[in-house]
């Protein structure tokens, strides 16, 4: 099955990925997601360089950055991995003081 997200426009898509950040940064903190799945869902250099290409939204490509760190972090130094994740987790709370998501268009998500 092949299922698709189609947004309209820069604004839904930045709120879009904002969001799916935040689930993916709240999951790992509490203990319900690990961080290899999140690299392979969305923290690798793959994601981040074809964001990085095609997109101009460079909060959430430098937190895709920073959470491809957070294996490091965890093997390296894993008493500072929960303040990392935190640090994230505000930095895209704070995001959506800049984003709006209009009252009259939707995100479609479609199966085929």
């Amino acid at each position: 099955m092949k299922i698709n997200i189609t947004v309209n426009g820069q604004n839904q898509f930045e709120y879009f990925l904002n969001t799916l950040l935040l689930g993916c940064i709240t999951a790992i903190l509490n203990k319900k997601a690990n961080i290899a799945d999140m690299e392979n869902l969305i923290f690798n250099p793959r994601i981040a360089k074809y964001l990085t290409e095609n997109f101009d939204y460079m909060q959430c490509i430098n937190i895709i950055t920073l959470g491809m760190e957070l294996e490091d972090i965890e093997s390296l130094v894993p008493e500072c991995l929960d303040d990392e994740l935190i640090k994230l987790q505000n930095m895209l709370l704070d995001n959506f003081n800049n984003l709006k998501l209009s009252n009259h268009t939707s995100i479609n998500i479609t199966a085929s």
